[in-house]
């Protein structure tokens, strides 16, 4: 599992590799600062053994969800979310992902107060899962400072629970990108009745740079990690 992880890596950072100037540094990025025509490029893992401290098994699955920035105002943007016509899942028979992969969303990133909120009144998404009525409706962007963590694998080192959490991880590598600091968000809380957890990564000045979601039943998930932002 982990060579096929290395393959799979290796293949999108050769990618990476050859972006054109119009690619920005991602570490530059400012989720303040999006502009119209912008697209966010994820790549979607999977993974198992959420609340095994010892195990960090992943693979990256060959898919790419593509967020882009339809329209910005007044620190409001409309982005639109759809995984490519040639990711996996469109030809695998395999049941790996929870959403449907043929919808393509539409949805308001809105910054009030310090914070990305989002209306969840029509709210569906693939970045940002959704469990019934339950979701997060707001990301703080001041630094959280409760607690240092380390990002391991898929999970973090931060002890099981099912509870929240607001963590921070420093001097952090993902697909070719350095980040020096990310908010760390566990949101755990629902799996204390069996619901499904999910951890966003992130910061102001970085946004969104991973999601994920798991069974409190089977411990696996899956979740997106940025690749690119293209102009």
């Amino acid at each position: 599992m982990k060579c096929i992880r290395f393959l799979i890596v290796s293949f999108l950072l050769f990618s990476s590799c050859s972006k054109s100037d119009d690619t920005p540094d991602l570490s530059q990025t400012n989720i303040l600062n999006l502009e119209i025509g912008q697209k966010l490029r994820y790549v979607l893992l999977t993974g198992e053994g959420y609340a095994d401290a010892s195990s960090d098994n992943f693979i990256y699955r060959g898919d790419t969800l593509e967020l882009e920035v339809l329209s910005a105002d007044n620190n409001k943007f409309l982005i639109s979310e759809k995984i490519t016509p040639f990711s996996n899942m469109m030809v695998n028979t395999d049941s790996y992902y929870w959403e449907n992969k043929d919808a393509v969303y539409q949805n308001y990133w809105n910054i009030q107060n310090d914070s990305l909120v989002f209306d969840l009144s029509n709210f569906r998404s693939h970045l940002i899962y959704r469990f019934g009525n339950f979701s997060r409706p707001q990301f703080l962007l001041r630094e959280f400072e409760d607690q240092e963590i380390q990002i391991l694998g898929w999970k973090t080192s931060f002890q099981y629970t099912e509870s929240n959490a607001e963590l921070f991880a420093k001097n952090y590598s993902l697909l070719g990108n350095h980040y020096d600091r990310l908010n760390v968000f566990i949101n755990n809380a629902l799996m204390a009745n069996d619901g499904p957890g999910m951890t966003t990564i992130y910061s102001k000045e970085h946004g969104i740079i991973r999601t994920s979601v798991y069974s409190w039943w089977t411990g696996t998930g899956y979740g997106w990690d940025l690749l690119e932002i293209k102009r």
